[in-house]
């Protein structure tokens, strides 16, 4: 519950000394997030960056908490586990896990004043089930065709990375975002060919076909070239200028030809919530 209200004063007790010191003083800033760019987030969370990855600050605040419920748990002598499925305001779901470890000896008696011996070591969202999918299964199960409001960003990044792997550009540029298609459609000559009717009152739209012409187009670029028939993908640092925003650090790896030595390459995917909820992509940058 505090988690969903950001109440940081109230979350205090249950955080490290840290933060629970700078929460007392408000000195708290929002740190630079490190995904090769230098990125202040502005989200409602961003303070615990350091306890919580990217994944549990964009859906925790104004979780739905009807929709949520506790999974599994693990408890060793030191450190509590436990697995929560939480449903966001958004409609994206997620599984988290909560890692819980004991204070030491030294710490109890200002622990028992602040409201207990277990403090918050980390929040994690759980993605290994799609990394195993993506990296070890040559079929596209497990990912999606199209984006939809309960689909993470990193679903839609990983789903969009196996159509490149399979070298399905059709299918990839279904998750680009229309938003950023129509804006380069009106400095085109050709938008004509692209347009077509989607609206019950007949107003002309932007159609799928721009954003197929537009991805054949990025993948010629020779800088571009390495998103097709790559062998592995990892999802790395990530962060979120606002909560309908988030930038994503890729690095792809292929082999050189012999089948044994890898080369890898960085990307990064610009995200963005559109008006119907769901995460698209709206930029793919080689760095």
């Amino acid at each position: 519950m505090l988690f969903r209200k950001a109440d940081l004063p109230s979350l205090a007790p249950y955080l490290s000394n840290q933060f629970h010191q700078s929460t007392k003083t408000n000195s708290l800033t929002p740190p630079p997030t490190s995904t090769l760019l230098s990125i202040h987030e502005s989200g409602p969370l961003a303070y615990l960056a350091p306890l919580l990855d990217v994944g549990s600050r964009r859906v925790l605040p104004g979780h739905l908490s009807r929709r949520s419920q506790a999974l599994g748990m693990f408890r060793s002598k030191d450190t509590f586990y436990q697995r929560c499925f939480v449903t966001a305001c958004t409609g994206e779901q997620a599984t988290l896990l909560w890692k819980l470890e004991s204070c030491s000896s030294s710490e109890d008696d200002e622990e028992e004043e602040r409201g207990g011996r277990w403090r918050i070591a980390s929040i994690t969202r759980q993605y290994e089930e799609e990394e195993e999918n993506y990296n070890n299964d040559n079929s596209r199960s497990g990912f999606i065709t199209t984006p939809h409001p309960r689909y993470s960003p990193e679903l839609v990044i990983a789903s969009q990375l196996a159509a490149f792997r399979h070298n399905n550009i059709f299918q990839a540029a279904s998750f680009n975002c229309w938003a950023a298609a129509r804006l380069l459609l009106s400095s085109r000559s050709d938008s004509n060919s692209y347009t077509t009717t989607t609206t019950t009152d007949g107003k002309q739209g932007v159609g799928f076909g721009i954003h197929h012409k537009l991805m054949l187009e990025m993948i010629e670029n020779g800088n571009y070239k390495a998103l097709i028939n790559h062998d592995t993908a990892r999802l790395l640092n990530a962060a979120l200028p606002t909560q309908r925003h988030m930038i994503q650090h890729v690095q792809l790896s292929s082999s050189n030809g012999n089948g044994k030595n890898k080369e890898c390459q960085d990307f990064i995917w610009k995200m963005a919530m559109v008006d119907n909820g769901c995460w698209m992509v709206t930029a793919i940058e080689r760095i």
